[in-house]
Order: structure tokens, then sequence, then C-alpha cells
């Protein structure tokens, strides 16, 4: 502070008016009543609750370590990304077996078609259909 000093005469002058003026421990207890005095804290409550604090904290702290762990755990789940990528990865491996399969088909029942070609032959070559009915029955098997 800039500090002024202060003359002796000040100075009695100040702490004469500070005893004089000054509201002391004891005028409180001598004004306040049964339930002002239940109202405030003690030392006892001030020290309760600063254990319960120190519990808290302690609590706290556990909580703290416990979300860390779960964050840890959780790492180990997959995302709302890694879901959609595994959703593409199946669908598009689903989509070539698909056109793999109906190639497949179609190579079978080319194969088919051309068996029952050959046996609508035999069957006209060695006269159990007539020809008509051979051309008709091979028709029939190009259709399908």
């Amino acid at each position: 502070m800039g500090g002024k000093i202060f003359t002796p005469e000040e100075t009695t002058e100040i702490l004469t008016h500070i005893a004089h003026n000054m509201i002391t421990r004891d005028d409180l207890v001598g004004f306040a009543t049964k339930q002002d005095l239940e109202r405030f804290a003690t030392k006892e409550d001030l020290n309760e609750i600063k254990m319960e604090m120190g519990t808290m904290r302690e609590d706290l702290n556990t909580m703290r370590a416990d979300v860390n762990t779960v964050r840890e755990d959780m790492k180990g789940f997959a995302t709302k990304e890694d879901m959609a990528k595994m959703k593409y990865d199946i669908l598009d491996h689903v989509d070539r077996k698909n056109h793999e399969y109906r190639g497949d088909i179609v190579l079978m029942i080319q194969n088919l078609g051309r068996k029952i070609d050959a046996l609508i032959e035999i069957l006209v070559e060695k006269r159990v259909i007539s020809v008509r009915s051979g051309t008709m029955l091979g028709a029939i098997g190009r259709g399908l």
C-alpha cells in the first residue's frame, strides 16, 4: 500500500475507536438466540464436512478409474463405421456370389438343353417318336 505512517496520537485514536465500536465474540453470544447458535456451524461440523469431502474425492477418483476402464473395454467394440463397412463387404460378397451362381445356372441349363436335344434326336432316329413330335419337343425344351 503506498503506506501512510501514523503518528502515535493517530494510532491511539484508531485503536480507541476500534475498542469502543467493534463487536466482540462475547457481544455476539450475548445477542444471539439459541436458534441462531444452532444454525451456526461448529468446528466439529466443519471437520465432518471435510471428512465427507475426502470420501467424496476418493469416490470420484474410483469413478474416474472405472470410466477409464470402460473406455478401454469399449475400444474392442465395433463402431457404426465398422458396422457399415461390414454390411457393405457382406452385400458385395453376396452380389458376387449371386452373379457367379447365375452364370453356373445358365451353363447348366444350356447343357441340359443339349442333352434334351440329343435325347430327342436319338428317339427320332430309333423311330420311337415322329420327326414332327421331335421338333415340337425340341421347341418346348428350348422354351425353358
